[in-house]
């Protein structure tokens, strides 16, 4: 249904919104993703993993998480004042500079309780956080199309308004499950300890993300917003990459914590196939459709698709054995990797003066399975994996048979 939902958004929106408009959409969206780096600090991130691993002391660790967000809030909010005083870095139209903040507080929120959501493995009340905000999008922007026309500004304003209600049903939940008062000071230093080791490549992650799409924009809005309308055609597989990633995420842990090592690669392996067979069958039929659901203005830009897709999946490749180091609270090493190999990528981006979608796409893709590659042999000082070795893919996909077969002579019965 999420899926479903995000089609007809970005059906509707080529429609109405040119290449340059849908470029400042995205550049709203990546830059927003930057903010909530430093309004989250990677909070999110460890209070799913201390679901799984302390879940005795979650409410106080989630209190302490709680008093980080509010100071880092805070003092993000002000940067913003003073920025629009003085106007140090201007991205965006001092207009929406608010809309800014508001979209990336709710969505730190948010994924917040995603986070504690995922590690307790509730996967209904997970997904319906997802699939209400996206749902409530689509009603705004249409009661928005009722009584204005849509543009840029009507995008965000329903972007934000549908964030902002799902973080207060996010907050109210919150507050009942895991609030017992804010009595914080022994978990404080050891939350403040992951942030430290881990901000440094997180930071970093979230800038070139957000630095490559100010340079393409610069360089080009239309550029952007074919890159933009590009991801959202790719994001059905992009959601399924990130959904495995997620799902799959608690069960890692478990894994890496009793030492189960090839049921981990075991794992990943077949989050890949089931990957590669669903960009397949995802790819053949958006080629039936889509001249039926987008404007013909991007009609030439679908051709991209095929290349595009591999992205997701090197990044499947890279969350397989990236989660390692998040498990051991070692995400400062992932800097080593994250940081030279950014500085090239985002190096070639600036000084080729002659961008266009297909040289972004290979840059893109170049970057992503560099990063895949190296960490998968920076991962061995954890363990000693089995991913390469072809005994393992055969054992695989023997599984895969079994269970084909007996679930075949289920229905066959």
């Amino acid at each position: 249904m999420e899926k479903g939902v995000a089609f007809v958004i970005l059906s509707v929106l080529t429609f109405h919104l040119t290449k340059d408009e849908m470029g400042y959409v995205g550049l709203f969206v990546f830059t927003c993703a930057l903010m909530q780096t430093f309004i989250g600090l990677g909070t999110d991130n460890y209070a799913r993993l201390c679901v799984v691993k302390k879940p005795s002391k979650i409410k106080e660790i989630l209190c302490s998480i709680w008093f980080i967000l509010l100071c880092s809030s805070i003092f993000i909010l002000l940067l913003m004042v003073l920025n629009d005083k003085i106007g140090v870095f201007v991205f965006l139209p001092s207009s929406n500079y608010y809309f800014l903040f508001l979209y990336s507080f709710t969505s730190t929120i948010i994924s917040l309780f995603l986070c504690t959501n995922q590690g307790q493995k509730k996967v209904l009340r997970y997904s319906s956080i997802v699939i209400l905000k996206i749902t409530l999008d689509l009603i705004i922007l249409l009661l928005l199309w009722s009584f204005l026309s849509i543009n840029y500004e009507t995008r965000l304003f329903s972007l934000v308004c549908s964030s902002i209600i799902v973080c207060i049903i996010s907050l109210i939940y919150l507050w009942r499950e895991f609030y017992t008062g804010f009595k914080f000071k022994n978990e404080l230093s050891q939350t403040s300890l992951f942030i430290a080791k881990a901000l440094p490549n997180t930071i970093i992650v979230a800038s070139i993300l957000v630095v490559d799409k100010i340079i393409i924009g610069n360089k080009s809005t239309s550029l952007l917003g074919e890159l933009t309308f590009l991801t959202g055609v790719a994001s059905p597989v992009v959601y399924f990459c990130e959904a495995l990633n997620k799902a799959t995420l608690p069960y890692s842990f478990e894994y890496l914590k009793s030492s189960q090592y090839t049921s981990y690669d075991k794992m990943n392996i077949k989050n890949i196939l089931l990957f590669i067979f669903v960009a397949v069958v995802y790819f053949l039929l958006l080629k039936l459709l889509s001249p039926y659901i987008f404007s013909e203005n991007y009609s030439d830009i679908k051709n991209y698709l095929p290349l595009f897709l591999c992205i997701p999946l090197f990044k499947l490749f890279y969350y397989s054995f990236a989660r390692i180091f998040t498990f051991h609270e070692a995400l400062q090493k992932l800097l080593y990797i994250n940081l030279p190999i950014g500085i090239i990528y985002i190096y070639f981006l600036h000084v080729n003066s002659k961008l266009c979608l297909f040289t972004v796409i290979k840059y893109i893709l170049l970057y992503q399975f560099t990063l895949s590659i190296i960490v998968l042999f920076y991962s061995s000082q954890y363990f000693k994996t089995n991913f390469i070795k072809m005994s393992t893919y055969r054992e695989v996909l023997n599984e895969l048979l079994n269970s084909f077969n007996k679930t075949t002579r289920i229905f066959t019965r």
